[in-house]
């Protein structure tokens, strides 16, 4: 005979529910923001339930809410409130306010509707944790109740109102909403008028952690919180002010940033490695998800109202937000941390919520911290890099560009310099290598060419040689040197000559070579070297790189009048060359030394 194995007599489960309600309910301690979206959230599915109910979606324009923090006065403390114009019942208080870590409290058994309420739990938490005393006061087919909780944290209803008939006036007199009435929207006054009145307040009198008039920029806060901005988006949400006057919460405006106007849409992998193995973020019951990223026109102040938009909001798969990131929370390694508070965006993983994972927090705050989070937060934080590493790119180009166009300023005022220096100088130099040869340099055809009474920009001052015999020297032919990659073509104008790495430090094209026309490579490997090492510096003020742009300009200009000096002396030697470079570079860093010291040494 076969012995059927024991089981174990099962008893029921013994909770101390107060005590979990604490432990629990502390996520929602302190933060008065993150409980208002909370409200808000419960306000926007009543709206949605009574739409659902009679086949149809109520319009965003009649889903009002009402924020409103009353002042302390002699008789009352500080008490905020949410109100919408929706209402409920008796029934529906028992069956699913009540109800605690129920998942479908706020469909209310309508399984198909999209609701932005997740475990059913948060409006009641903020209501228990954060106020000394709490209620919900509710009115709805000429009945109305009130519900809350007491300084006990115990909670039912208030005594003798429990589901209790009621004039319409007298239930906005209940409710304190009386004065607000003349100032509601149309939408409402015309419900009142004919008379569908209907509403629920949701209050919490003594808030903690809030001294005098300190809860009024939560108004601002609130409008960009991840939990509640789609619905200050979508439905009309007011402030309240002191005199009752209704202020609509208008929604964050963000303007893309230049150039980056995006959005940036990738889609999640199926699956995605995780140590030597890998998790799945799709299967055959959910389908692939998405991130969006975008980037804003101005940063997001870490510590200013609008730093809660500087994250990655996760998406429920119905209209809510299951978990939002600061983007320097998303626990991946990132880069560019000067360029991350432009960034936001939206991520869509319908696997998140599968109940075989149950990632989702009661407090929808982060999710749960799990191998498919982990990696997936990683990836996220890839292609937030991805996004970043283009503007830091475009960024350095920029500083680039306007280093350079400063640095251009400093280099015609040296190629002035150089060119005065050497009609007043170089001729003594350069002339009467022969006897009977000419003794100054080439005339020249092209820019730089002029007369005596032409300024330098037009051609320069002309010298006149000392040559031996009875011929006299021509004028000098004035250089003109520009920097590549940033300066204007003379010959193009409107285009800017391209330097390479692989170009000389100093180069001409061939069209440059009979208009006297060099270039200054800013892109040569030794250009390239200094800018990097003193774009954290100086930049373009450098000493060591203006010095570069002043040996460059030696360079230039000695080449031009070596060349010269061998067009008009054939038979010059290597030696007479070697003492003449020897001469003019004693006798130009001697000028320069004295001369350029407060531009050159100086700073």
């Amino acid at each position: 005979m076969t012995m059927k194995k024991p089981e174990i007599n099962k008893i029921p489960t013994v909770i101390d529910a107060k005590s979990a309600l604490d432990m629990f309910g502390k996520s929602y301690r302190v933060d008065h923001v993150k409980g208002l979206a909370e409200w808000l959230k419960n306000s926007v599915d009543a709206y949605r339930r009574d739409g659902f109910a009679q086949g149809k979606h109520t319009p965003d324009s009649e889903q009002v809410i009402l924020i409103r923090f009353r002042d302390r006065t002699k008789t009352e403390p500080i008490r905020f409130e949410c109100i919408d114009f929706s209402g409920t019942t008796r029934d529906a208080i028992i069956n699913n306010f009540m109800r605690w870590f129920d998942m479908m409290a706020a469909k209310r058994g309508l399984k198909e509707l999209k609701v932005y309420g997740g475990h059913g739990n948060g409006g009641k938490f903020y209501m228990r944790q954060m106020f000394e005393t709490s209620r919900l006061l509710t009115y709805r087919d000429g009945r109305l109740s009130i519900f809350g909780f007491d300084k006990d944290k115990d909670y039912g209803f208030l005594e003798g109102f429990d589901d209790i008939k009621v004039a319409p006036k007298e239930a906005l007199k209940l409710a304190a909403i009386d004065d607000l009435t003349p100032r509601l929207p149309p939408v409402i006054q015309e419900r009142i008028e004919r008379g569908d009145i209907r509403f629920t307040v949701v209050s919490g009198a003594k808030p903690q952690a809030v001294g005098a008039k300190k809860y009024n920029n939560m108004l601002d806060r609130l409008r960009v919180h991840p939990q509640s901005r789609n619905i200050i988006q979508t439905a009309l949400v007011y402030g309240v002010s002191d005199d009752g006057a209704l202020n609509r919460l208008e929604p964050e405006v963000i303007k893309p940033k230049a150039d980056f106007e995006g959005p940036f849409i990738s889609e999640i992998p199926d699956r995605l490695p995780c140590g030597n193995e890998y998790v799945f973020l799709a299967n055959d019951k959910f389908a692939k998800g998405k991130l969006t990223l975008h980037t804003s026109e101005e940063p997001f102040d870490r510590n200013g109202d609008n730093a809660a938009l500087n994250c990655i909001s996760f998406k429920s798969k119905g209209i809510g937000t299951i978990a939002a990131y600061n983007i320097s929370d998303l626990g991946g390694t990132l880069r560019n941390h000067e360029v991350i508070e432009f960034i936001y965006g939206e991520c869509e993983c319908p696997i998140l919520e599968d109940p075989a994972f149950d990632l989702v927090q009661n407090d929808r705050e982060h999710l749960v911290k799990s191998d498919i989070s982990d990696a997936l937060l990683r990836w996220i934080c890839d292609k937030v890099n991805d996004v970043t590493d283009k503007m830091v790119e475009r960024s350095e180009r920029e500083q680039q560009q306007e280093d350079l166009r400063k640095s251009s300023e400093f280099n015609d005022f040296l190629n002035k310099w150089m060119n005065k220096f050497m009609d007043e100088v170089m001729s003594d130099i350069l002339t009467g290598t022969n006897p009977g040869d000419v003794g100054g340099l080439g005339e020249g055809d092209g820019i730089g060419k002029g007369s005596a009474n032409k300024t330098a920009e037009k051609g320069g001052i002309s010298a006149k040689g000392s040559g031996s015999g009875d011929k006299k020297t021509k004028g000098f032919t004035h250089t003109r040197i520009l920097l590549s990659n940033v300066d204007d073509d003379p010959l193009h104008p409107g285009k800017t000559v391209i330097g390479e790495p692989e170009h000389p430090l100093v180069f001409q094209r061939d069209e440059d070579e009979p208009k006297n026309i060099y270039w200054i490579n800013t892109r040569s490997p030794v250009a390239s070297k200094i800018r990097v090492l003193d774009k954290l510096d100086d930049g373009h003020e450098s000493p060591r790189w203006k010095e570069y742009l002043l040996h460059r300009q030696v360079e230039i200009c000695l080449k031009q009048r070596i060349k010269e000096l061998i067009r008009h002396n054939a038979q010059v030697s290597a030696k007479e060359i070697n003492n003449k470079i020897d001469e003019i570079y004693r006798k130009v860093y001697k000028t320069a030394s004295d001369e350029l010291d407060k531009y050159l040494f100086q700073g």
